[in-house]
């Protein structure tokens, strides 16, 4: 919050009312009554009832913002499929730097053979340096991990954009 908002801008703010909506009622009506035991009760009972509506406020935010996140995202259900398989792919990267083929062509819902030809064609760009091993089924790479994710991004753009093309036609 920035220092020079006023009291008024505070009260009217989204927060103060979601906290108050749940807890002033019952306060008021345990004041009208003047009884030091209903006070008790219906403060733990407000407080409770306040929990739950942090909780189940809490909950719908992250749905909705999850939601929002998607809709956001303007493509179509295999662009948001390629963004996680693209996510996942990067962090199995990451962590090993070698590229099991059957492994990554699994993520990638390719052929080892396509997978090989992708890596010929990003060793091609001299960016990227690595070696197949002796049964060929695993790229290790000995150069920096980021040029060949940044290349590796670029083809998953240049996919869907041809996925696109594709489902026009």
């Amino acid at each position: 919050m920035e220092n020079n908002q006023t009291v008024s801008e505070l009260k009217s703010s989204k927060n103060f009312l979601i906290i108050w909506s749940g807890i002033s009622p019952l306060l008021l009506i345990s004041l009208y009554s003047l009884n030091v035991f209903s006070i008790l009760i219906t403060t733990i009972i407000s407080i409770a009832i306040w929990v739950l509506q942090m909780l189940l406020i809490g909950y719908f935010v992250r749905k909705w913002d999850n939601f929002k996140y998607f809709d956001s995202y303007k493509g179509s259900k295999s662009m948001i499929f390629g963004y996680k398989t693209r996510e996942r792919l990067f962090g199995i990267l990451k962590e090993e730097k070698k590229v099991n083929l059957p492994e990554i062509a699994e993520v990638l819902k390719i052929t080892p053979d396509e997978l090989k030809v992708l890596i010929y064609e990003i060793i091609g760009t001299e960016e990227i340096k690595g070696e197949f091993n002796e049964d060929k089924n695993t790229f290790i790479l000995t150069s920096d991990i980021e040029p060949f994710l940044e290349i590796l991004d670029v083809k998953f753009e240049e996919w869907a954009k041809l996925e696109a093309k594709e489902k026009k036609l």
